[in-house]
Parts: structure tokens; sequence; C-alpha cells
């Protein structure tokens, strides 16, 4: 039941905390057909002046307006003002929605680390976020 659930956000703008070590577009730059398919923890209640946003591929400038465009904060915690959702995970997820014709890296390994660490905050739910 989604009223009960704990729920998280993953979003595919390439969003990183500002102390994190951002998404790697110079290798994207050079290379045209790579995206990187690390994966970065948004902390619950980040504002975008604590977030990078790294992406070749999307026009930035509207996430760094209004987050929720990319990353819908301020939404999932009204739901949870309402009582849609039960609660909201400690973390949200960000990786580079662009991954040109390799996909592998993303499917063997950042998916099942991404799902390693919802399940160990107890998340039940996700959102995904696309841009």
């Amino acid at each position: 039941e989604i009223s009960s659930s704990r729920v998280s956000l993953v979003t595919t703008a390439g969003i990183s905390m500002r102390t994190d070590k951002p998404f790697d577009m110079e290798k994207e730059r050079r290379k045209g057909d790579w995206g990187d398919p690390s994966w970065r923890l948004i902390k619950h209640g980040s504002k975008i002046e604590h977030l990078d946003v790294n992406h070749l591929h999307i026009d930035t400038k509207y996430i760094k307006e209004d987050l929720n465009v990319a990353l819908p904060i301020n939404i999932i915690e009204d739901f949870h003002q309402k009582g849609i959702i039960g609660s909201v995970s400690n973390f949200h997820y960000s990786i580079m929605g662009y991954q040109g014709s390799d996909t592998s890296q993303l499917i063997n390994r950042t998916s099942p680390e991404i799902a390693k660490s919802m399940k160990q905050d107890n998340v039940d739910l996700a959102i995904l976020a696309p841009v």
C-alpha cells in the first residue's frame, strides 16, 4: 500500500552533491557516445545550492531554476505530509541518463548497487524522474 510505503526518487539528470565527485563530463565530451555509468546519493532535504548538475545532453538551467524539474523533492515531501506516502527515504539517487551504446555497467553494476542501497534504507518504492 502506497500510503505506508517508504519512497525514494531516482533522477537521470546527473545531479550530485557539491561535496561529491561530479559526473564525468570531460570523458563524455571526448568520446561523444559515452555517459558516466556511476551513481550518486542525494541527501533528502537537499536544496539546489547543495547540488551540482553535470549533463551535456540536457539543458541544466531549468533544473538550476527549479530542482523539482528533475528531482521532485518538494513534491515527494508534500505527498508525505498529506499521508499519500508513508515516509521519504534518507537518500535519493542520481545517474546520468545518457549512456551511449554501452549500458552494460549501468545494468550490471550501477543498478544492483542502487538497489542494495535502497534496501539498506528500507525503500519500498522508487519513483523515476527522467529528464
